[in-house]
């Protein structure tokens, strides 16, 4: 039966002999003389190993290890015995692996003995735990993302719902206030139309990708001539002259379809909308630039009008977007659309605006969305015929921009609509360009009896 070491030593102690303090020393270094070991926690077996008590921890036994290995490679000086000082000498290499091989032989028997399942028994396990988290993880962060998209999108959806914008209202128009039914349709055989306009003897003016088409009344084509490019815009001078826009520049065609002129570009910020000539002057709408540039027929800038002058209270032509139409009116005046201000200006040909009208609302009387009219036209009498881009709609007013009638309300026209381009003609007509059909419609006054019809009639121009 063996004793507690820590009995033993205090016997030993109390007894004041030296065997005694030796016998502790051995007792307490393991019984090799190596200077070191494990008080009071580790027994040998037969096997020469140290079996975990039944109180040590997995703790306990992993700081014994660490402990024990430390002082493996630094030993401590052995104490001076009491017959004199005594050096103690190092031990050599193969003693110190050896030590540490035991040392980890015992702590390897403590974890696999003791609380089995809570102790990682081996370097594979730990592999596999570690490849089971490099594959969980991932899936996770996935999981997680998915989730937030999904929740994202579900939320997007109601704020769609929550926010969309009921305009049936807007769309419905009292079929009293429609004073103008639909005439003819007029194809126009182009797979690209963007602008049309009338000559002196009222024939229509096609302008489209790489072509300008001219029709009579009745839609049988009359001349037509190559251009280069796509046109914006299109005018007609009263000796016959045509007046083409492009992006950045104007060119001039002769009666018989040749190109007599070319301008400079306006630069790269140009966007050319509209143009109108009379008298050898020529009004070129610059949407890029803001800006309505009165020419001669040469390309000299004249003057220019839009400008913004807070010393005169002129806020200036505001143009969201590429929608700037100009025209001279019959009064002298120069007219110009400002479509973010919701309203028609008018210039002397100075530049000097004189006065304007139109409101900004989803009322018939005013102008519905960002930024219209988007284009107009100035019938005979000083009338002026408007049309609005997004809720297409096309109305009447009169010379000082009081509401008259709905030439074509929104439900005349389809939902997949590319714009619209608008001119009249001397019999108080409105032609309208549909892009998205490639059609050019014809509406009448009703009063007149010429809009009394109640189908319209399409004409091709090779009819």
């Amino acid at each position: 039966m063996s004793k507690d070491v820590n009995t033993e030593g205090a016997e030993a102690r109390r007894l004041g002999g030296t065997q005694s303090d030796e016998a502790t020393k051995r007792q307490s270094d393991g019984g090799d003389g190596s200077g070191f070991g494990v008080q009071g926690s580790v027994r040998r077996n037969d096997e020469g190993r140290s079996p975990k008590p039944e109180s040590m921890t997995n703790d306990e036994a992993r700081m014994t290890m660490t402990a024990a290995t430390r002082a493996i490679e630094n030993p401590p000086a052995t104490p001076p015995s009491p017959d004199g000082p005594m050096t103690q000498l190092p031990d050599s290499q193969s003693q110190i692996e050896n030590r540490k091989g035991r040392i980890e032989n015992s702590a390897d028997s403590a974890f696999s003995n003791g609380n089995e399942g809570t102790a990682p028994r081996s370097s594979m396990a730990r592999k596999v735990g570690l490849g089971v988290a490099l594959v969980a993880v991932p899936l996770g962060v996935v999981g997680v993302y998915r989730h937030l998209e999904q929740t994202t999108a579900a939320r997007n959806d109601d704020l769609r719902e929550s926010w969309k914008y009921d305009t049936s209202a807007i769309r419905h128009v009292d079929p009293s206030l429609v004073k103008y039914a639909e005439l003819t349709r007029i194809e126009t055989g182009m797979s690209r139309p963007q602008a049309i306009a009338l000559d002196a003897a009222g024939n229509l003016l096609v302008a489209g990708e790489g072509l300008v088409r001219r029709l009579d009344s009745r839609g049988m084509l009359i001349q037509e001539f190559a251009i280069e490019g796509t046109p914006t815009c299109v005018a007609a001078d009263a000796d016959g002259s045509l007046f083409v826009g492009f992006t950045d520049r104007v060119e001039i065609f002769g009666a018989d379809g040749q190109r007599t002129a070319v301008w400079p570009s306006f630069g790269e910020r140009s966007h050319v909308t509209g143009i109108s000539a009379t008298g050898g002057q020529v009004l070129v709408a610059d949407a890029g630039r803001r800006l309505v540039l009165r020419c001669d027929r040469d390309g000299k800038v004249l003057a220019e009008l839009g400008r913004r002058y807070e010393s005169r209270g002129v806020p200036g032509l505001n143009v969201p977007s590429p929608h700037l139409d100009a025209v001279f009116g019959p009064d002298g005046l120069i007219w110009l659309a400002n479509p973010g201000l919701h309203r028609l200006e008018a210039y002397t040909p100075d530049g000097l605006l004189t006065r304007f009208w139109g409101t900004r609302g989803a009322g018939i009387e005013s102008f519905y969305g960002c930024c219209n009219p988007a284009d107009f036209a100035i019938l005979p009498d000083g009338s002026f015929i408007t049309a609005e881009k997004q809720i297409a709609r096309i109305k009447r007013y009169d010379a000082d921009g009081v509401f008259q009638s709905v030439v074509a309300p929104p439900a005349a026209f389809g939902d997949n609509m590319l714009g619209m381009d608008v001119a009249v003609n001397a019999q108080g007509q409105v032609l309208v360009l549909e892009r998205g059909t490639r059609v050019v419609r014809v509406f009448a006054p009703v009063e007149t009896g010429e809009g009394a019809m109640t189908k319209s009639e399409t004409r091709n121009p090779s009819q």
